[in-house]
């Protein structure tokens, strides 16, 4: 059975584009000496992707390149191709997000193309592109893989929910249908989801975050390299950089600049592949007061009451997009707490 393995060379002194240039080359002279099937990838970070046919890769190819480069190489279990940046934005355009979430979600989700859902105070989010099959598919032959050809099967994996199921059946016909890659389903159950995530055996997996408290940071700090919520395997010194620089300045500016500067990297290397983000689904009676829509969806009953007639035409007139009025059904002189009756009669 064919082993995947990856060879991450390291930028040393003097390692530049040329040295990781002649890298690729040396790699290339490798591929017709072992059998070795070689994808390169020429970044700040050099990304050499190998398929061999043993169990291991073999101590030749280790010490040839060792001694021809005086690289570190450090060999890990993985799926070369996910590694490269190119598939996963190729993977990225070509994700159906507005189909998703009118055919399937239906309930006013709006298509992602960051991290940081929109709402936060002070903060305009970082995007990648929005969806192009055609530059999808050049950058899946920039990558080594012309219509698909020679692309492994990847696996996309998702908790136990029809719309999940959905979700990835339409995601994968997408990925066929333009880029030629063949995608399978594995779904499992929350505990078994939880673990395999964790310990990072799968291809593509399904996530998702709600926020702990408004801020982007709630988002950004997830990624960064080894973090306890980060389940991708993927670090990036930059984005650690800039996460730690956002903690520890009091400039309210500065800080929400050093975090979009750390989604700007994250939706530009792509280790997550945003779909859609959620959105509250409440049903409200109009008269209902004390009721506040807010980005966390936290809502407190014991200050809910009902609004008088007068109260609910000023609380409608503050109102800019087009609605559908409902009989407000309820008292029409309201219901308030004691409190706020002794207040009004004061007046």
């Amino acid at each position: 059975m064919a082993s995947n393995k990856r060879l991450l060379i390291l930028p040393g002194d003097g390692i530049g584009p040329e040295i990781m240039a002649a890298t690729g080359a040396a790699l290339e002279a490798l591929n017709d000496t072992h059998g070795l099937k070689l994808a390169f990838e020429e970044r700040v970070i050099g990304l050499a992707s190998l398929e061999t046919e043993g169990s291991t890769l073999p101590d030749a190819v280790i010490e040839a390149i060792e001694a021809e480069m005086e690289l570190i190489v450090t060999i890990t279990e993985g799926v070369p191709v996910l590694d490269m940046v190119r598939v996963r934005e190729a993977l990225s355009l070509t994700i159906p997000r507005e189909q998703i979430t009118a055919d399937i979600m239906k309930m006013g989700q709006v298509p992602a193309y960051g991290l940081v859902p929109p709402g936060m105070p002070g903060y305009t989010s970082a995007e990648c592109r929005r969806e192009d099959s055609e530059r999808a598919r050049a950058l899946l032959a920039e990558a080594g893989f012309p219509e698909g050809k020679g692309f492994p099967p990847i696996e996309i994996h998702y908790n136990t929910s029809e719309a999940h199921a959905q979700i990835a059946q339409v995601i994968a016909l997408a990925w066929q249908k333009e880029l030629g890659i063949r995608a399978k389903l594995r779904n499992e159950e929350w505990k078994v989801y939880l673990d395999t995530q964790n310990t990072l055996r799968f291809d593509v997996s399904r996530s998702a975050w709600i926020g702990d408290y408004v801020d982007p940071n709630t988002f950004s700090d997830m990624f960064v390299t080894g973090g306890e919520n980060n389940k991708t395997g993927w670090g990036h010194p930059e984005y650690d950089r800039l996460i730690a620089a956002a903690a520890a300045t009091v400039d309210v500016e500065r800080r929400l600049e050093h975090l979009r500067q750390a989604e700007v990297l994250l939706m530009r290397e792509l280790p997550i592949l945003p779909i859609y983000f959620y959105v509250t689904q409440n049903v409200v009676a109009p008269r209902l007061g004390g009721y506040y829509e807010n980005i966390q969806d936290e809502h407190f009953p014991k200050h809910w009451y009902w609004m008088d007639d007068e109260e609910l035409a000023a609380k409608r007139a503050t109102y800019t997009d087009d609605r559908q009025w409902v009989d407000p059904h309820g008292p029409p002189e309201g219901r308030y707490s004691p409190a706020e009756m002794r207040r009004r009669a004061q007046k």
